[in-house]
């Protein structure tokens, strides 16, 4: 009676959808190895943003030697939030019954 009430409320769709997709082995491999990959690249990110800049920026311009120092500070930021979220998915995934 109660999971029919939360139904009509909308509360427990998303419930819902996390288990189907938890169900279905083939996308549940997927999302983690996604958030592998976010973890990853988080890393490089947070550790690295002179890398993360030859990767992604240094071919941009020309006159560009180095990532400014704004740059670096925001890449740092960003590479521990995907961090966080491909921890996040991993254990997520994992440990979701």
């Amino acid at each position: 009676m109660q999971n029919e009430h939360n139904e009509k409320l909308g509360e427990g769709k998303l419930i819902h959808n996390i288990l189907i997709v938890r169900n279905n082995e083939g996308e549940h491999y997927m999302m983690i190895l996604l958030s592998i990959f976010i973890l990853i690249i988080g890393i490089i990110m947070l550790i690295s943003p002179d890398t993360w800049w030859q990767i992604t920026e240094s071919w941009k311009s020309y006159a560009a030697v180095e990532p400014s120092d704004f740059y670096i500070k925001i890449t740092r930021v960003v590479g521990g939030f995907f961090s966080m979220i491909g921890v996040g998915g991993i254990i997520f995934f994992l440990l979701l019954p």
